[in-house]
């Protein structure tokens, strides 16, 4: 019977077949059990995994909590760092950070492959690329005689995240992060530097379904992200530069009395050039387009605060 589990779980690593389709809606989705996974290297059938985070959380739980201290709404944490028995890659201890030393008197993936799976249980699992994650999972299980992730349903936040921005299907978590601000409404979310991943993963999960569920603190539904032409700290930047110049304040002087010196100005241009009057018109507009974006971009800033306070 083991190897005949352990065959049948090679057939799917083989075959990419999974019972159920990897999911991108995450709506009316409740407890879930968010995995990241670090290995040696990219392949699944033959490298190992290094390091596993497993999160247990109730998501709209954390949805309505996001303002406050995420603790106090339950999230269970389970991890762990393996000695996978073959050399991490340079590339893979690149992304990830962990080298061969690390994880040297570290013990081994089977040992805690039961416990692992129990915790795990049949919840939904919900990975960045889960598909691979699942990949790995399985494979150590199925050494480890123990049922793979074949019964439970997997949602995929970089499916989600590239169908929504129409990106390319290998953009990265950190790319997700940065694009949807993931930290910037959290005051208070413990966690360190290997469980910073699957909490980014986490939070995702969370907004997709607040989008999905059309929900949001006062019932209004979510805005939907749209691409930066100028990031956020690049704003802020220059709105400082400008301030520490006084160009603000030379503006306003300069622009308060301007309104009907504006039109005496077209007027006068229109009579020598009436083309020339229209480009200004449109000049001006311009302007006042870029300003009003301006501003209200800097108000956006301020309603949401500083992500990284």
């Amino acid at each position: 019977m083991d190897a005949e589990r352990r065959d049948e779980g090679a057939q799917i690593l083989r075959d990419g077949q999974h019972r159920h389709p990897i999911e991108v809606s995450f709506d009316e989705l409740a407890d879930v059990a968010v995995v990241d996974v670090k290995t040696t290297g990219p392949d699944a059938e033959r490298d190992r995994i290094v390091a596993l985070v497993v999160m247990k959380a109730t998501l709209p739980e954390i949805v309505d909590g996001l303002s406050t201290a995420s603790d106090e709404v339950g999230v269970e944490r389970a991890r762990g760092r393996f000695n996978p028995g073959l050399p991490i890659s340079k590339s893979a201890s690149r992304l990830h950070g962990i080298e061969d030393g690390d994880v040297a008197y570290a013990g081994l993936f089977s040992d805690e492959a039961r416990m692992l799976r129990t915790f795990i249980g049949d919840l939904p699992v919900v990975g960045h690329d889960v598909e691979v994650a699942a990949a790995f999972l399985d494979r150590e299980f199925g050494l480890a005689d123990v049922d793979s992730l074949d019964g439970n349903r997997k949602y995929c936040t970089k499916r989600r995240f590239c169908g929504d921005r129409r990106t390319a299907a290998n953009s990265s978590l950190r790319e997700m992060e940065t694009a949807l601000g993931l930290w910037r409404h959290v005051r208070s979310f413990t966690v360190d530097a290997e469980d910073r991943d699957a909490a980014a993963v986490l939070l995702a999960a969370c907004q997709f379904r607040a989008v999905d569920s059309h929900l949001e603190e006062g019932g209004r539904r979510p805005r939907r992200q749209r691409p930066r032409l100028i990031s956020d700290d690049a704003l802020r930047t220059f709105v400082a530069v400008l301030g520490g110049m006084g160009v603000g304040a030379l503006a306003i002087k300069a622009l308060l009395p301007s309104a009907l010196a504006l039109i005496a100005l077209l007027a006068i241009v229109y009579y020598f050039s009436p083309g020339m009057s229209v480009a200004l018109g449109f000049l001006c507009l311009a302007a006042g387009w870029f300003m009003w974006w301006v501003d209200s971009r800097i108000k956006e800033l301020d309603d949401e605060g500083d992500p990284n306070e």
